[in-house]
């Protein structure tokens, strides 16, 4: 009997160590994948700060790369500012060109985006030649333009434009 109260008191041992060896690996198990799970959100959060910091050096890079594009464009648009500058150049140009460039009316139209739209009405009056000289100049100017309406007028000596 004594002997068979050993094999309980041992198989009981047995099974209480069994039972907290299966705790402790469940335990450590749980730990491992915790960390692993840590561990992942922290790639997760270096991979998307990197990302980040590459987009920023690359749009920084774009930045750089297109100051000039940016500086061109920017030379392009007339803003209210400079439309006394822009009408006065014109009619010098006109001058230089041997037409008489008068402006007939101008309006700003309020147009979606950032932009507004600039509508302006010349009158051009000089010979055949200089006039046509003219309109193709205005098609020509570095600015977005439209001509809408264009009507020339010729008279024995002098040919008239309205744009």
């Amino acid at each position: 009997m004594l002997r068979l109260q050993k094999t309980y008191v041992t198989a009981f041992v047995s099974f209480l160590f069994c039972i907290f060896a299966l705790i402790a690996v469940a335990f450590f198990l749980r730990m491992t994948l915790q960390s692993g799970y840590e561990l992942v959100m922290r790639v997760e959060t270096i991979a998307n700060n990197s990302a980040r910091e590459k987009a920023y050096v690359d749009l920084q890079k774009l930045i750089d790369a297109t100051e000039s594009m940016r500086t061109e464009l920017k030379s392009l648009i007339i803003l209210e500012s400079n439309m006394s500058t822009f009408l006065t150049d014109l009619e010098t140009l006109g001058t230089t060109q041997g037409v008489t460039l008068t402006t007939d009316s101008l309006e700003v139209k309020k147009q979606e985006g950032i932009f507004n739209q600039l509508t302006v009405r010349f009158t051009i009056s000089g010979s055949k030649s200089d006039v046509m000289r003219m309109v193709t100049l205005f098609e020509t100017l570095p600015y977005v333009n439209n001509l809408t309406k264009l009507t020339v007028e010729h008279f024995e000596s002098e040919s008239k434009a309205n744009i």
